[in-house]
C-alpha cells in the first residue's frame, strides 16, 4: 500500500489535533497545580524576569 502525500498531510493534521486536545485535557484536569506553580513562580520573581526578557519582542 502506497501512502500518498495527501494521506501523510491528513495524518499529521490529525496527530497535531490529538496532541493539542490531550494537552488541553491535561491542563483542565490539573488546573489547580498549574495555578500553584504560576503563583510560586510569581512570588519567586520568575515572572518579572520573563516579562523583562520579552518586553521588546513584537508578536
Amino acid at each position: 500500500m502506497t501512502i500518498t502525500p495527501e494521506v501523510a498531510v491528513a495524518a499529521d493534521t490529525v496527530k497535531d489535533a490529538v496532541t493539542a486536545r490531550s494537552l488541553l485535557i491535561h491542563l483542565r484536569e490539573n488546573r489547580i497545580e498549574y495555578l500553584l506553580v504560576v503563583l510560586a513562580a510569581h512570588l519567586l520573581g520568575v515572572s518579572d524576569r520573563i516579562l523583562t526578557q520579552v518586553s521588546g519582542v513584537c508578536f
